[in-house]
C-alpha cells in the first residue's frame, strides 16, 4: 500500500508566493491524483488573489494616496451616518480640523517633496494618538479633520490639546529639529446648537 506524509502546495499570485497548503497525513498521491490536487490549489490561489485585489481596490478608492487618511468623499459619507445615529440617540459627536501653520514656508524654503513628508508624518501622529473608532481624513491641501464619537465635550478638547503637542514635539524627518505647529477648530455636538454635518464642519473651520 501507499505511505502517509504530508503533502505540500504552493500558493501563487502571479508567479509570486503567498502562502502554502499542507495536506497532512495523507496517502501520497500518484501523478493525476497530484495534478488534481495542483489544479484545486491554483483556483485557490486565483480566488485569494481576486478578493486581495478587490480589497486593495476598495482602500484605494476612499484613502488619500499621499497621507493613507481616508479621502473627503468617504469621510462625508460615514460622518454622515454617525451623525444621524447621534442624533437618533443622543450621543455626543465632534469635529476637529487641523490646519499646518505657516505650511507654504516650509514647501518654500524645503520643496514639495518635504512638504510631503510631514504631511504623511503627521497623518500618522493622528493615527497612533487617537482611537481606532475616531475617523480622520485629509480635508484638502495641508488641512485635516476628524470626528470623535461617544465623547463628552471635555474629553474632546483634551484630545485636541494632545494631538497639538504630538505635532508640537515631534522631530520631523528633514526640517533638522524646525518645529511644527498647527491650529484647531473644535465643534461638538450637542454643545453647539447645529442642524447637520455641514454646519459642524464650518463652525470647526471658523474656529481655527
Amino acid at each position: 500500500g501507499r505511505c502517509q506524509a504530508d503533502s505540500w502546495f504552493p500558493l501563487l499570485a502571479k508567479g509570486e508566493p503567498i502562502g502554502a497548503i499542507m495536506l497532512g497525513g495523507i496517502d501520497l498521491p500518484d501523478s493525476a491524483e497530484a495534478d488534481h490536487l495542483a489544479s484545486i490549489v491554483a483556483q485557490i490561489s486565483l480566488a485569494l488573489d481576486n478578493a486581495t485585489t478587490h480589497r486593495k481596490m476598495e482602500r484605494l478608492s476612499v484613502t488619500d494616496p499621499l497621507t493613507s487618511l481616508y479621502n473627503r468623499r468617504h469621510f462625508f459619507d460615514s460622518m454622515g451616518k454617525d451623525f444621524e445615529l447621534s442624533r437618533r440617540y443622543s450621543t455626543p459627536i465632534a469635529v476637529i480640523m487641523i490646519d499646518i501653520d505657516n505650511f507654504k514656508t516650509i514647501n518654500d524654503t524645503y520643496g514639495h517633496q518635504q512638504g510631503d513628508i510631514v504631511l504623511s508624518e503627521l497623518s500618522s501622529l493622528l493615527r497612533v494618538h487617537t482611537r481606532s473608532t475616531d475617523l480622520w481624513a485629509r480635508y484638502g491641501g495641508e488641512e485635516f479633520i476628524g470626528y470623535v464619537t461617544h465623547t463628552e465635550a471635555d474629553g474632546v478638547r483634551t484630545l485636541a490639546e494632545k494631538l497639538k503637542r504630538a505635532i508640537e514635539s515631534h522631530r520631523f524627518t528633514g526640517l533638522e529639529g524646525k518645529k511644527i505647529t498647527a491650529s484647531f477648530g473644535v465643534a461638538y455636538c450637542p454643545y453647539d446648537v447645529v442642524k447637520d454635518t455641514e454646519e459642524m464642519i464650518k463652525i470647526s473651520d471658523e474656529r481655527l
